[in-house]
């Protein structure tokens, strides 16, 4: 009978329990996240926008400027580089045959838009802080920059993933990307969200632009004196690079023409230009806006730090003391074969061959190597005597192998000044020895640091010599005058060739004053360039070929590829990359893939034709 009474006991507690109100309330559901800042303490005062501004600008290199998922993408479409590295994710570019599951696709989509999200939450936090007086200023500056890093991320973002170029208003009603704009979605109906127009998404930058050019308006300095900093000269720019990209000309030469006039922008001379992408010159009086790297010597690292790894892609190849070509990097790019006679080298009397180029007698040491002498004496008489019509520029963008040198730090090397002889650039599962020139490149390498995961080489972003250009293409585009659109074209090409930029000449001269037969500015805007074929579209197309010549391995080429409608006369040109021939198929040919991963998580989204 106890026994009964004690169970019946215990059941009755336990119901009574299970009746009782807790001690614990609904609150017990909430789930806090103890590496997550809680909103009421962060943030809450300007120096913790401060910090998170900071970040924002530190994922610029995280996005369009990140050497792995980035930068490499608009440089392999454009050929202004090719890869040596036969692995996914690499030689799927070079061809311009892509598909919505590779990797780097999806890691490139997901950094922009994870970027604008960052960009998003600030602002929304930003106009819920109530500032006192005193910061009123700074808060309005703060926002001008946050809209300015959206437009520049929804700027890529539909220059890359849209469903077409703008060339005509019907396009403006074609699909764009998805467009958030200070949304933070709370439930997973809220996250699905379809594509929006061309339009909307144009209409979108050109807000957050003319918002951010009204903020900066009156500021005469960088902000906290960070040359890093963007300024209203960055945020027009954009602006006028925008203009262009939907054919709004007209607006495109105002806001130019107050860049050219009001900035204090000017070309940098030859001396200052042949050697600013680098790692030396930054900041210079030509730069509008560069994204800043600087190299950590205590972290070896390809992600930490303010660093930027685009050299460790690039690294030249060379001979080493044991007479084996070595890298200063990975070696993964050099400069597309075909670019080479298209800045007017003309190597076609010796052709590829390193047997025949660079003849060793034990082809297991090159130390053994000595450079046809016929080959020798064209390479260097064509850098000092112009009036054989090779580009300087090329040598801006390339290292010539077997011809130039390198020295880096801490590096043992056979010749007596430690010098060091560059090499064609090394192959993973091609040989280069027989089939192409593989010239390295020079933009954007170290030239006496031995390679590190991180450097300090910044990119540019914006420059003078490109406002120039987009305005002499403003003016012929608007009906303007063209002899003004002549006038900075030659500019550009004065410049190059180490002349007085605003003097006109029809026959440029050396220091000595000695002319430099057959080479002055361009009588037209169909005059002869310097590229060797003459069906090559830019063989009589000035201003196209200053833009490519000029802007080489800047990441912009492919922009303008796309927004002229020129892919079929690139791929006419160059035929092949190396490890294919290649092949213009219009659609889709401008736009890369929507990731799998995206439609999955968004059925909202529609491909791009024909993935």
């Amino acid at each position: 009978m106890k026994q009964k009474i004690t169970r019946f006991i215990t059941t009755l507690s336990l119901i009574v329990a299970l009746m009782l109100p807790s001690s614990c309330s609904d609150e017990y559901l909430d789930v806090v996240d103890p590496n997550v800042l809680d909103p009421s303490v962060f943030p809450v005062k300007l120096s913790d926008f401060e910090m998170l501004m900071n970040d924002l600008y530190g994922r610029l290199r995280v996005g369009f400027y990140n050497s792995e998922n980035g930068y490499k993408i608009p440089m392999l479409l454009s050929h202004d580089i090719d890869c040596g590295y036969t692995g996914s994710n690499f030689f799927e570019y070079s061809l311009v045959q892509l598909n919505a599951d590779l990797g780097t696709v999806n890691t490139y989509y997901t950094n922009f838009y994870q970027h604008i999200a960052k960009i998003n939450d600030f602002l929304v936090n930003l106009r819920k802080y109530e500032a006192p007086p005193t910061e009123a200023a700074r808060i309005k500056t703060m926002e001008a920059e946050a809209r300015f890093l959206r437009a520049f991320n929804y700027f890529h973002l539909i220059n890359l993933y849209a469903e077409d170029p703008v060339h005509s208003a019907a396009d403006m009603n074609k699909k764009g990307v998805v467009l958030w704009v200070d949304e933070k979605p709370t439930s997973i109906s809220e996250a699905t969200k379809a594509r929006s127009t061309q339009g909307e998404v144009w209409n979108q930058i050109f807000a957050d632009l003319d918002a951010a050019v009204d903020g900066l308006k009156d500021l005469t300095a960088k902000i906290h004196g960070q040359e890093p900093r963007i300024d209203q000269w960055a945020v027009k720019t954009l602006l006028a690079k925008s203009y262009m990209f939907t054919r709004e000309f007209g607006k495109a030469v105002t806001v130019l023409e107050d860049i050219i006039d009001k900035s204090g922008k000017k070309l940098v001379p030859f001396e200052i230009y042949s050697n600013m992408f680098n790692g030396w010159n930054k900041y210079n009086d030509e730069s509008i806006f560069e994204i800043n790297a600087a190299r950590d010597r205590q972290v070896n690292s390809q992600v930490t730090g303010p660093v930027l790894t685009w050299q460790r892609f690039v690294g030249p190849t060379y001979i080493n003391s044991a007479g084996r070509d070595d890298i200063n990097g990975n070696a993964n790019f050099f400069i597309t074969d075909a670019n080479i006679p298209r800045f007017g080298f003309d190597d076609s009397p010796w052709g590829y061959k390193t047997a025949d180029i660079f003849p060793r007698t034990d082809t297991r040491d090159n130390r053994t190597g000595v450079v046809n002498p016929a080959y020798a004496a064209y390479s260097f008489d064509v850098r000092t005597d112009l009036s054989k019509r090779v580009d300087p520029r090329l040598y801006i963008n390339a290292l010539q192998p077997f011809i130039d040198t390198m020295k880096l730090e801490n590096t043992a090397s056979s010749r007596p000044s430690g010098w060091l002889l560059i090499y064609k650039s090394r192959q993973e599962g091609l040989s280069n020895e027989e089939i192409i020139r593989a010239w390295p490149s020079r933009k954007g390498n170290n030239l006496e640091t031995r390679w590190q995961n991180n450097n300090s080489i910044n990119h540019y972003v914006f420059r003078l010599a490109d406002v120039y250009l987009l305005y002499a293409e403003a003016l012929i585009e608007s009906g303007g005058s063209q002899v003004d659109a002549l006038e900075y074209i030659n500019k550009i090409k004065r410049r190059a060739y180490d002349q007085p930029v605003d003097v006109q000449a029809a026959t440029y001269t050396y220091k000595d004053g000695s002319p430099i037969t057959g080479i002055g500015d361009y009588i037209s805007l169909t005059d002869r360039t310097n590229s060797l074929d003459p069906t090559d579209h830019l063989a009589t197309d000035p201003l196209k070929y200053e833009r490519w010549a000029e802007l080489n391995q800047e990441g912009w080429w492919w922009y303008d590829v796309r927004r002229w409608d020129i892919g079929q006369q690139e791929v006419d040109y160059y035929k092949r990359v190396n490890v294919d021939v290649l092949v213009f198929n219009r659609l889709g040919y401008y736009s890369l893939p929507i990731p799998t991963s995206e439609i999955d998580a968004n059925p909202a989204v529609e491909q791009n034709r024909p993935y």
